[in-house]
């Protein structure tokens, strides 16, 4: 009995003493706060209403929605001439800048400085959102808002990801508000892990092993991938919205911290097959280059934990999306 309470206090003596040195000299920065989401039967996840959450890690996180649960300042759009529903991850969330820099935004504000109508923007993304969430959060939301004329998705790799996760009952086991898991206790779970360093570290050993057992980065064939898991989701929606009246309007994420991968043929792929199949396709990758290219310092990714877009892309892909809805509107 002895030994055992003298095995037990040492035990915890350097679990405390490896918690303390991850937390002051190795923090594991985590990408959102898990107390801004809540379970959804339908999406898995999904943010809480009325959030102005500010999260500061090695970056500042903003997490700002409105009432009706959307990533917007406002929650009513009945005064604007047209509404736009931006759909997608977190690529059009906006994570790893700040609110007012995801290119939702920026779509916003070039929109109602440029044209003399005025236009709404209802960003309905969330990140980790797989093609599936994106069309079904459309689909469950919509109707909360006035019709839109356009819907916009800017789509990449990691969605065929979401939604092999989504498929596996991955997106409803997260340990959030309201979640049927842990007899109720599955909220405090989650805060508790995600404070954690030693916790947080197992959750992430646990994540990358999920990801390498069902999705590998390096697809044999993206062209296959593509076609096998994006084609037939993509050409349904556009059929779906146009039968309503709504242009869909369709873009590629492919960023990389090497700038030669960014449109690379992948790119050109799928804005090909864009065109073949006739949805309209905001090709931001001519000014990209333009720009990338008279210079090899200026950075693409976020030098810190959230990474993604540089708000200097976020305006690129905001602009390409306002030309396509300024020549189709």
């Amino acid at each position: 009995m002895k030994n055992f309470l003298v095995l037990s206090i040492t035990l915890f003596f350097f679990v405390f003493l490896a918690e303390i040195s991850l937390r002051v000299f190795y923090p594991l920065n985590l990408t959102g706060d898990i107390s801004n989401y809540e379970y959804d039967e339908n999406l898995g996840i999904k943010l809480k209403d009325n959030l102005n959450s500010v999260y500061i890690t090695d970056h500042r996180q903003e997490v700002i929605t409105n009432k009706k649960g959307t990533l917007n300042y406002e929650s009513e759009f009945s005064n604007y001439d047209n509404l736009i529903i931006t759909i997608g991850d977190s690529n059009t969330q906006g994570v790893g800048v700040p609110f007012d820099s995801s290119y939702p935004f920026v779509l916003y504000t070039q929109l109602n400085s440029e044209d003399k109508e005025s236009w709404g923007v209802v960003n309905m993304a969330l990140a980790a959102y797989g093609t599936k969430q994106a069309i079904l959060v459309y689909k469950i939301k919509y109707k909360i808002f006035m019709k839109p004329k356009f819907v916009t998705y800017l789509a990449d790799k990691n969605d065929y990801m979401g939604d092999l996760f989504f498929d596996k009952g991955y997106k409803h086991m997260h340990l959030v508000k309201n979640s049927p898991r842990f007899f109720g206790y599955a909220e405090i779970l989650g805060y508790v892990s995600q404070k954690i360093e030693l916790i947080k570290r197992i959750k992430y050993i646990l994540s990358e092993t999920k990801l390498s057992q069902n999705y590998n980065k390096v697809e044999e064939n993206f062209e296959k991938v593509f076609l096998n898991n994006y084609a037939k989701k993509l050409l349904e929606f556009n059929n779906y919205l146009r039968n309503n009246q709504i242009s869909f309007i369709f873009a590629w994420n492919s960023l990389d911290e090497n700038k030669n991968n960014v449109c690379s043929s992948e790119y050109n792929f799928v804005k090909n097959w864009a065109k073949q199949n006739n949805i309209i396709f905001a090709d931001w990758c001519p000014n990209f280059k333009k720009i990338a290219n008279l210079s090899n310092a200026i950075p693409v990714i976020n030098d810190h934990s959230s990474s993604h877009a540089r708000p200097w892309i976020n305006r690129i892909i905001a602009q390409s999306f306002r030309d396509k809805i300024l020549n189709h509107k």
